[in-house]
């Protein structure tokens, strides 16, 4: 039995994918997939990988054996479909592995958790990445590497090669991990977000699957849209299903799945009180598409939705709709780096915002020009802000923000549900607001439980004494 460079321990099509494209780079590759024990029978993941065949690829039926062709320092890829899986394989790892090898656990997993493992690992001396996982594992995956630096460094080569000299360290700790997360919650948002505009199209103008098809297609092809995610949206609208020669659009349910990583986005921005309305509404709709028989039943008692568009406004109807899909996919951006950034400021991570834009922009489900664009203006600045404050985003931008106002009225008029879109108007009203009627919920507030207020006139906090029309209100210095 030869000896092997690096090992990647999976359960899923991607572990055995990424085994492939460690072998095409001249690696020497043991992989160990704990799926193929079957009804108590070894079966060979060639038997049912055909792309297996031609590989020199090592197959190996337990991890001790596993461990002992490799070569030392050890390198260990863990991909997985959840966290438990990884948790499991660690645990055996962990027992297994020498000081100074490497582990690379690309598993789904909550930042927090991958902090506490790279702290685990370190005091046995063993280097470990949480490492974001996304895009392609057969060609140029988009890895979000977090954790050790030293484990990064001693790994970096491989990890260069498998993402064609794209990758970016992000950070110690969990921050990999926190990197991917967002990336997820965008992808959910811009799918929901473009979903959300082919409704009002075929609400307003009735149009076709096949007339959609085109007119994605047609979007795709411009600079402003044009997008990975996009893409594969305008192939969809356009597939038929053999069986029954419909749509598959049509017969496809509306029940869209989630899991725990679900709620991962929106736990994390609120730790950090980061507002990112868009992100979070995406996972709402996903909740709410649970909801099929209450929504059904509902559907009986409410008037449904109705959104007449005349055909000498078809064109301005659909030009309407694409900005507003530009602005929206543009804001939704927006919310994501600035969760990022204000993670890495309160973490630590020292993040360069840009870079992650650029990891983002190479192999990644988010790609698109748009985010090309937005690389540019995150690298040009020293420190991170909000690009709703930066002259070259707003120079561009703001043209689009009638056409989102126009669609949302069009769409809340008809009755006709853009949860994300709605949020993307309210986010962008919101923070264009130098003073919110917020003030009353601190009045309310020390009104009910006496808790103070402050003023924009003074400094300090306040009380007032409700009881007393007479009276003003007095220092916290006074209270006492």
């Amino acid at each position: 039995m030869k000896r092997c460079d690096v090992a990647v321990i999976t359960n899923n099509s991607s572990g055995i994918n990424l085994a492939i494209n460690l072998d095409r780079k001249e690696y020497h590759v043991a992989l160990y997939d704990v799926d193929i024990v079957i009804d108590g029978k070894v079966t060979t993941v060639k038997d049912q990988n055909t792309r297996l065949i031609s590989t020199d690829i090592q197959q190996i039926y337990d991890l001790s054996t596993l461990l002992l062709i490799l070569d030392d320092p050890k390198i260990v890829f863990i991909i997985g479909d959840n966290n438990v899986f990884a948790e499991q394989m660690l645990s055996v790892l962990k027992e297994r592995l020498d000081a100074g090898d490497i582990v690379i656990d690309c598993c789904n997993t909550y930042y927090e958790d991958t902090a506490n493992r790279t702290r685990s690992f370190e005091q046995m001396g063993i280097l470990y990445l949480g490492t974001g996982l996304v895009g392609d594992t057969l060609k140029q995956p988009c890895l979000m590497p977090g954790g050790s630096y030293s484990a990064y460094m001693a790994s970096i080569d491989i990890l260069q090669d498998l993402s064609d000299k794209h990758c970016t360290y992000m950070g110690p700790d969990g921050a990999g991990q926190f990197v991917k997360m967002v990336h997820d919650a965008i992808e959910w948002s811009i799918l929901q977000l473009i979903s959300e505009h082919i409704g009002v199209l075929r609400a307003g103008l009735d149009l076709e699957y096949e007339e959609l098809h085109y007119l994605l297609c047609d979007w795709n092809s411009k600079e402003t849209l044009n997008s990975y995610l996009l893409d594969v949206v305008a192939d969809i609208i356009g597939r038929y299903d053999f069986e029954s020669r419909r749509p598959l659009i049509d017969i496809a349910s509306d029940v869209v799945g989630f899991d725990l990583s679900s709620s991962w986005i929106g736990k994390s921005a609120m730790l950090l009180a980061v507002p990112i309305p868009t992100l979070t509404e995406a996972i709402n709709v996903r909740f709410l598409t649970y909801m099929k028989g209450e929504r059904q039943a509902i559907s009986n008692f409410l008037p449904s939705f109705s959104i007449k568009v005349s055909g000498n406004e078809s064109q301005s109807y659909i030009s309407r709709a694409e900005s507003s899909l530009y602005i929206c996919l543009s804001l939704t951006y927006v919310q994501g780096f600035d969760l990022i950034a204000k993670a890495s400021d309160m973490y630590g991570w020292q993040m360069n915002i840009g870079d992650v834009a650029q990891a983002f922009s190479n192999g990644s489900y988010i790609k698109s020009r748009m985010l090309n664009r937005i690389v540019n203006l995150l690298k040009k600045n020293r420190s991170y802000k909000n690009l709703l404050m930066d002259s070259d985003y707003l120079r561009v931008s703001t043209s689009h923000f009638p056409s989102l106002r126009r669609m949302v009225a069009t769409a809340a008029e008809g009755g006709y549900p853009m949860p994300c879109t709605f949020a993307c108007l309210s986010y962008l009203d919101t923070v264009a607001q130098s003073k919110l009627p917020t003030g009353i919920i601190q009045l309310a507030s020390d009104y009910i439980n006496g808790s103070g207020y402050e003023r924009i006139d003074k400094d300090g906090v306040f009380y007032a004494d409700w009881h007393d029309p007479n009276s003003g209100t007095r220092s916290i210095k006074s209270r006492t």
